[in-house]
């Protein structure tokens, strides 16, 4: 019982440090109940995965701020500043490996042996491969050696229970393959094997992500969307015949694999060729990039920022709403056709009180269209009709008919037809003229809105287009005599249209 008590204390202090975003707290808690050897639960779990994915993630963001300047120092000749940048790189590689070190030795001795399901064994062997890969990726000769081949082992053995235990959509056994193929393609300095990894898991999950819950395959879907990030980007980073390779880097989960093909020790190696900074970027203005906690560029900046786990999550939110949106759904390429490209947007809001949200946008790119900005509300519209049981109404081209003579003295008059009124949708933001009853409508008033519904049910298809044009500006304006029934004022309206 006082274990248990115990335990609720731990997990509350987590969720309290991880809303303070003190992370080093959220794990120093996470890592009591660990040591409980208990076993975790799905939500305790995802909190020490989010802990120390924080954790790392910060020292890794600054290793990589440090070797930019460390070698734009070195490009001056700048050899006193060089001394000190060791220095300093050497006390963020020591804060490194303590904290891999730290976690390897949790999951070895107190969630493996306690471990209750498949996933959990897979969750675990592959969080081990992932913090002995950040080991091999700033250790050097024999270290990075060893690093590598316990990180290799990691990942093995979760790709075997994955394997043959976890459905090829499951979120888990997607984001092993992610990270599993950026393994081979940093560490062991195996584009093709990383390419045959993630396109692997990709195809596979594609063809039963049909067959998996909704709740899974919006998890699913985002890490599908990682897997095609690094697809494209490494197939694009293939050299030509007699070109020098560039690597870049693959993007894993924490920025937050899979086939039982056993690849000999032998073949980890530390790469003949020179890393270079990433393509686009002077190490200077890398160092300005993760530094300047400005709005990304692309989806390869967003996940070297410290706010990357905050991008993340901005971008699980997207792929959720389109999915439940039905946006777009996952389908086979036709033959022949090619597929569009798209591109992550990355936007922060301010609120007054200073507050900041991270908004991310998955948006189509690489395509034609025509001139012009076509602006149209069909969905809406057609929402808004099946809403109010008017989808099968028959559909007028006027807006509101002549007939319609609306006045005041035509609102409710008891409570029982307010009550009944009530239920009719706002229609405010229909028109003008309905709108003036608004307050207190009756049945003719509403007779006039599903007239307007009927209208828009016909026009839905119609929307507002923006291009150029040598017209300028015109006028239109109509007028009703007598049109308003309550106080036989002349009801007018105009518009005017510039063209440019």
């Amino acid at each position: 019982m006082y274990k248990e008590k115990e335990r609720e204390i731990h997990v509350y202090m987590a969720k309290l440090a991880e809303l303070a975003e003190r992370y080093d707290d959220m794990v120093d808690s996470m890592k009591k109940v660990a040591k409980l050897d208990a076993g975790l639960t799905v939500e305790e779990r995802n909190l020490l995965y989010v802990g120390y994915r924080n954790v790392i993630g910060a020292r890794r963001a600054s290793w990589r701020i440090i070797s930019s300047i460390e070698q734009k120092e070195e490009l001056k000749g700048n050899e006193n500043n060089v001394k000190l940048i060791k220095g300093y790189h050497q006390k963020v590689e020591e804060e490194l490996s303590k904290i891999c070190r730290d976690i390897i030795e949790i999951i070895d001795k107190h969630l493996i042996p306690s471990v209750g399901t498949r996933d959990a064994t897979v969750f675990y062997y592959k969080m081990k491969g992932d913090y002995y890969r950040y080991l091999a990726e700033f250790k050097t000769g024999q270290e990075k050696k060893e690093a590598s081949e316990q990180s290799l082992k990691g990942y093995e053995a979760a790709t075997a229970t994955a394997n043959s235990d976890l459905p090829s959509t499951h979120p888990i056994r997607l984001s092993l393959a992610l990270n599993y193929s950026v393994f081979y393609y940093e560490i062991m300095n195996s584009p093709e094997r990383a390419l045959h990894l993630a396109k692997q898991a990709f195809d596979e999950a594609i063809a039963e992500l049909d067959t998996s819950s909704e709740e899974s395959s919006n998890d699913s879907i985002l890490i599908m969307q990682l897997l095609k990030d690094n697809l494209m980007l490494w197939t694009s980073n293939l050299p030509e015949d007699g070109e020098e390779q560039i690597i870049r880097e693959g993007t894993d989960e924490s920025a937050d694999s899979e086939t039982n093909q056993q690849t000999p020790i032998t073949e980890l190696r530390r790469s003949s060729r020179i890393r270079k900074p990433i393509h686009r970027y002077s190490p200077s203005l890398n160092y300005i990039l993760l530094t300047d906690r400005g709005e990304p560029e692309c989806y390869e900046e967003a996940m070297q920022v410290d706010e990357s786990t905050k991008w993340e999550l901005a971008m699980k939110d997207e792929m959720d709403s389109l999915s439940a949106n039905h946006t777009w759904e996952l389908a086979e390429l036709p033959k022949d056709k090619r597929a569009l490209q798209n591109k992550w947007v990355y936007r922060i809001k301010e609120e007054p009180n200073g507050r900041r949200h991270y908004k991310a946008r998955l948006v189509a790119k690489g395509f034609q269209q025509k001139e012009g900005i076509k602006r149209s509300q069909e969905e809406y519209v057609r929402k808004v009709i099946k809403k109010f049981n008017m989808h099968d109404a028959k559909p007028v081209s006027t807006l509101l008919a002549g007939d319609f003579r609306l006045s005041k003295d035509q609102s409710s008059t008891t409570e029982d037809e307010k009550k009944q009124m009530d239920k009719i949708p706002d229609i405010a933001h229909a028109v003008g003229v309905v709108s003036r009853f608004m307050s207190n409508p009756e049945k003719q008033h509403w007779e006039a809105v599903k007239w307007i519904f009927r209208y828009l049910k016909g026009s839905s298809s119609s929307a507002l287009y923006f291009r150029k044009s040598e017209t300028g500006l015109q006028g239109y304006v109509n007028a009703d005599n007598g049109g308003d029934v309550d106080k036989l004022k002349l009801c007018s309206a105009s518009v005017g249209l510039h063209e440019v």
